[in-house]
């Protein structure tokens, strides 16, 4: 085979990617050209078009790389030209081609890294139902997706055919990213009425860390389960803590306020650490006048006089004609519309 022909092939070739882009991909990826991040654990997560120029460029580098060896396993006699040609392919070759390849491929494992940890995999599609992911640091400092799907549950009951059949989502599924994080359970006989997240604790220095995540959900039993992502097979349980019409909510926070007897004099809020579930406080907001009617979880803005931070908003009950709004804030405090502390 004449050397020009063999050369003017290469280049045809990698000019028109297909065949060194088919090399790349069936051939390279996991090769010493192209070797597997160990932060890339499941390679679906890999994109065809964010790997496309590293497995062609890769396959370039094989398809160019073999056609200077045709040409220098010959006898180089009358040769010359096509020799030196053939020196100089290689020459580019490993000066240009092969450091952006592997240069593309560091950078496209890099970000399937990323998209493992801060994206939501195939495997955590729930059955029943799921809550909305939570972007937190994870303990390495990096960011990272947390999900929580409801499964169902598999009891004993028999179909006609003697196999086993779904019937409650009594459990939890959380995912880290794409990695499966733990399983856990809800007492026998309960369902997952709701599902959700509770974000961070206060005062906490460069953002939120996985240690003040916790997944929380509403049960048949008329409970309250959560858990602290960072040991979630320590599950916390508050009881009467739903209520289609006055159950517990989330302050944006650290904080769970559950209202009880809320509607009549003497109603309270029992204040709960959503990681550890323990009652820090319980206090009637309403005491300066009134009774507590309704507790809402709000995206609304505290007045800056509150000092800002999360917090829910009570409805006092001063009259038959007569309703009272109040900020009841993580940090401390009781506040009315325009921001006065009233506790």
């Amino acid at each position: 085979m004449s050397d020009w022909i063999v050369l003017v092939w290469a280049v045809i070739l990698c000019v028109t990617v297909l065949a060194p882009w088919l090399i790349g991909l069936n051939l390279l990826r996991g090769s010493v050209l192209h070797p597997t991040s160990p932060e890339v654990w499941d390679t679906e997560v890999r994109e065809m078009g964010r790997y496309f120029p590293s497995d062609w460029l890769g396959g370039c580098v094989v398809i160019l790389l073999l056609a200077a060896a045709i040409i220098l396993i010959g006898r180089w006699t009358y040769r010359l030209t096509t020799v030196i040609l053939a020196f100089a392919v290689v020459a580019l070759t490993l000066a240009f081609v092969l450091p952006a390849s592997t240069s593309a491929w560091e950078s496209a494992e890099a970000s399937s890294a990323v998209n493992l940890r801060t994206t939501a995999g195939p495997d955590g599609a729930p059955s029943c139902g799921s809550g909305d992911p939570l972007i937190l640091n994870n303990t390495d400092g990096d960011q990272a997706l947390y999900q929580a799907s409801e499964v169902n549950v598999l009891t004993e009951r028999k179909d006609i055919l003697g196999g086993q059949e779904p019937d409650t989502c009594g459990s939890i599924e959380i995912y880290e990213g794409w990695e499966h994080f733990t399983t856990v359970p809800l007492p026998d006989g309960q369902s997952i009425l709701q599902l959700g997240y509770g974000d961070r604790a206060l005062g906490v220095s460069g953002g939120p860390s996985i240690a003040e995540g916790f997944a929380w959900a509403f049960t048949s039993g008329n409970e309250l389960d959560g858990f602290a992502l960072t040991a979630p097979e320590t599950v916390w349980r508050i009881g009467g803590a739903y209520d289609p019409e006055n159950q517990a909510v989330l302050s944006g926070g650290a904080n769970i306020y559950v209202p009880r007897g809320a509607g009549a004099p003497g109603a309270h809020l029992d204040a709960h650490n959503g990681v550890s579930g323990a009652l820090g406080v319980s206090f009637d907001p309403c005491a300066t006048g009134g009774y507590m009617t309704d507790l809402f979880n709000t995206s609304d803005e505290p007045p800056p006089a509150t000092g800002g931070g999360p917090g829910v908003l009570v409805y006092c009950r001063l009259d038959d004609d007569n309703v009272q709004m109040l900020w009841v804030m993580d940090a401390g405090g009781i506040f009315d519309e325009a921001g006065t502390k009233v506790d």
